[in-house]
Formats: structure tokens, sequence, C-alpha cells
């Protein structure tokens, strides 16, 4: 397996790694950038909602002008607008692999209440000069508060976004039959919080998970 994987990824699932990220981070768009360059995944999913994936991938070309994806307002949800911002690790990733014609999925989905800010322990993203990705992971994983000083239903939030990208890579995994080496996964690239829960329900055997998202519903 390539030392990049190695040194800055979490498996999930054989076939299947994480590379956990601190979004808007200068620093984690420079390690997405390497990988895709050195280290090119056979498929890139990214914790972007589904509903804006033709709108993002008519912007890819003028990534470099900064354009605005916008959705107009429907019966379901308001106006929707993503910034293709340049030191956004999501959407190095996006254009690396649309560059690179590496085929991309987004996974997550669009809840309306989400916040743009939620109370959140994050380390400094400096550190990856010094540390990997995966040294980094494991520091907020040990550092992290136990109970976060975060609202019920902000949670809940989270564990639905959470088990629905689970759904995601599950299904992404099973279709890619013997595409995928140890050399060439499927690269889920998420937000660093996240990677803990998506370890959690990507393990699950089949009965279980459904059981889960049951409770969700």
């Amino acid at each position: 397996m390539h030392a990049l994987y190695l040194e800055n990824t979490v498996e999930l699932l054989p076939g299947l790694r994480a590379l956990p990220i601190v979004h808007g981070s200068v620093e984690f768009t420079v390690l997405v950038r390497e990988i895709f360059l050195e280290a090119p995944p056979a498929m890139a999913a990214l914790e972007l909602p589904e509903s804006v994936d033709g709108a993002l991938r008519r912007a890819l070309p003028f990534a470099d002008e900064i354009p605005v994806v916008s959705l107009p307002e429907t019966e379901q949800r308001p106006p929707l607008h993503l910034i293709l911002e340049p030191l956004e690790p999501l959407i190095e990733a996006a254009r690396s692999a649309f560059e690179a014609d590496i085929p991309f999925h987004l996974i997550d989905f669009y809840q309306e209440h989400l916040p743009g800010w939620m109370p959140e322990f994050f380390p400094d993203t400096y550190a990856l000069n010094v540390m990997s990705a995966r040294e980094m992971y494991e520091a907020y994983q040990n550092g992290r508060p136990a109970d976060p000083d975060t609202p019920r239903s902000l949670l809940t939030m989270d564990r639905v976004r959470e088990t629905h990208m689970a759904l995601q890579l599950r299904n992404l995994l099973r279709v890619s039959g013997d595409r995928l080496t140890p050399d060439r996964p499927i690269l889920a690239i998420c937000g660093i919080q996240h990677v803990p829960r998506l370890a959690d329900l990507c393990a699950m055997d089949e009965e279980t998970f459904e059981e889960r998202r049951r409770e969700l519903d």
C-alpha cells in the first residue's frame, strides 16, 4: 500500500479508506492534491450533498474562477449555494478527480436546518507540517470531549447524515468488485468528526446496519 494511504487514511473496510479532513484547511487541501497526483484512488466519495452533483460537474471546468454553484428554490428546500472555494479540501478533491478522470460521487445530502457552524473541537491543521493526517486523527480522537456541548437536534442530524453516507459507501464498495487494490481503493474524503462513526457503521453486518437505519427514520 502506498505510504500516503498508510500515513494519512483510516481503513473503513478492505478496499475502502477514509481521509479525515478539516474543512477550509489549506494544509489538508495540499494533502488532497498530493494524494491525487502521487497515489490516485480508484474512486472518490465526497462529503457533499448529492443534490449539487450535476451543477458541480458543470462548474468544475471553471473552478479556477471560483464559481458559485446555485440551485433554485423548490417545494422541498430553499435556494442552495455552494462556493467552489479553492482552499476547501472537498472542492480540491472534486477538481483533482475531474482532471484525472477519476470517478467521484457525492454521498451526503442537504438538510435545510443544518447550521454553518457547530460547537466542535478541531485540531490546528498547521500540525500537518510535522505529523500525518492519521496521527492528527488519532490525537483528535484522544483529545475530543466525550460529550461535546452540542444540541441533541444537531447530533441527530449528524447521525442521519453519517448513516446515509455509510449506506452510499457500502453500496459503492459492493458494486466496485475487482477494480480495487490496496494502492487504488475507494477514498472517502470527509470531515474528521464523521470518520469514527463512519468506521462503526461500515463495520456493521447488514442486519445491524439496517436496524440502525430504521431507528433514524
